[in-house]
């Protein structure tokens, strides 16, 4: 989509929405590839196509492409509907080389579905992922935040770039994004 002139984005998946609705679908989640590199926060196009897509009645709007990941929010209708949206999960396998850029997030979503209350989210949590490769760059892990450890950081091949790394390091890129989040459980 051209974010200058998203109509005949939002026309396409006014067409799709309507397809999987009447094929059963009772959640429907869109991944796209939007945002500006680099940037910790999401860019005015952004909020606008989440909102519109909300409108639409899209549930979870999954982002990539900034390599670095952006906040998570609610977001809601007129009518009271409302979606989940991960603006950016960052890099998952990275051999960028600025610490930034190798930390990601795995989103976690649970819809459930009863006659009381229809189809809804019922938690949705975020955890903090570290890509790590070795000095050669020719071994790539990823790692939960979690379990990263200051030894492993030692022999992360982003130093010879971008200076020492730590857990406490990367866990600050995480934290200037994701500290004050009341949206989604962070799972640390």
């Amino acid at each position: 989509f051209i974010p200058n002139n998203p109509a005949p984005f939002y026309a396409e998946v006014e067409s799709y929405i309507q397809q999987m609705r009447s094929e059963g679908a009772e959640a429907l989640v869109i991944f796209l590839h939007w945002g500006v590199e680099y940037a910790l926060t999401p860019v005015a196009h952004q909020t606008q196509i989440a909102q519109k897509l909300c409108d639409l009645g899209i549930d979870v709007i999954v982002g990539g492409h900034p390599h670095v990941v952006e906040p998570v929010e609610w977001i809601e209708t007129e009518n009271g509907g409302k979606a989940l949206v991960f603006y950016s999960l960052g890099n998952y396998v990275s051999r960028q080389k600025e610490a930034a850029n190798l930390v990601g997030a795995m989103g976690k979503v649970k819809i459930c579905s009863n006659e009381e209350r229809g189809t809804y989210i019922d938690s949705a949590s975020v955890m903090p992922t570290v890509t790590h490769y070795n000095a050669n760059s020719r071994e790539f892990r990823v790692y939960p935040l979690k379990d990263y450890t200051d030894e492993l950081a030692e022999k992360h091949g982003v130093a010879q770039y971008d200076g020492k790394v730590s857990v406490d390091r990367f866990k600050k890129v995480f934290d200037d994004v994701f500290g004050d989040c009341t949206a989604v459980t962070v799972e640390n």
